[in-house]
């Protein structure tokens, strides 16, 4: 949306900003018993996550770990490849391979990832601080962004440190005032809908006779124009 990316100079005449589109990658928005349970024992942690795709995560997650015990904080460490998680963790850890964030960050005092838009958008949504661990991309811009917004931080790779990530944390959770600039902003975000802005804007491009499109199921190998649902 324009108000987290406003329009630049340069950019093409003809470009359209739609809004974030929030996509969990599944339909229902429910949680894992244990990651409920868990929820249920104590107080609302850390997510900290390294992002879909990646694999050399290790550092990151070890370190993660150590800083919400010296923060105080509990935590959850999602990703798809456990391999990468120390063992054992602590009782106040909980690692998991996926979780619904529509379902999960509203639950959690921040979170911690590299950047990437989609987190970016949904920590958005739910309202809560983030801190930024930047690693190529637009990670680095939209933690940037989220720092002018009063609502997050940003520590390089290198800044990443147990020392410096602990009271960033403690900083971002401890401050009313962050809570109150991020829950405004959870407001904004969910009256938006950047996924029917987008398709409107799609739909405009197309001949009247073209429209109104509906709903069609495509099977493997077919071709043609996919109507938007």
């Amino acid at each position: 949306p324009g108000w987290f990316g406003d329009p630049q100079p340069d950019w093409p005449s003809s470009l359209r900003l739609a809004g974030f589109p929030l996509y969990d990658g599944r339909t229902e928005a429910r949680l894992g018993e244990e990651t409920e349970a868990f929820l249920q024992r104590g107080d609302a942690p850390v997510l900290f996550t390294a992002g879909t795709a990646n694999r050399d995560a290790a550092i990151f997650f070890r370190t993660s770990v150590q800083a919400a015990e010296r923060a105080g904080l509990r935590a959850i460490v999602a990703t798809g490849f456990p391999e990468q998680l120390p063992h054992p963790l602590p009782d106040t850890v909980l690692a998991t391979r996926y979780e619904p964030f529509r379902a999960l960050l509203p639950r959690c005092a921040a979170v911690v990832h590299h950047g990437g838009i989609g987190t970016t958008s949904q920590g958005l949504r739910a309202g809560i601080p983030q801190l930024v661990r930047p690693l190529g991309f637009d990670q680095a811009d939209n933690g940037h962004r989220l720092r002018q917004l009063g609502v997050g931080r940003v520590l390089t790779p290198a800044e990443y440190t147990i020392s410096k990530a602990a009271r960033a944390l403690r900083q971002l959770t401890g401050d009313p005032e962050v809570r109150r600039r991020a829950v405004a902003l959870a407001e904004r975000v969910r009256g938006e809908d950047g996924i029917a802005r987008a398709v409107d804007l799609i739909e405009a491009t197309l001949p009247s006779d073209r429209l109104p499109l509906g709903p069609r199921v495509y099977r493997a190998g077919e071709t043609g124009r996919r109507a938007a649902t």
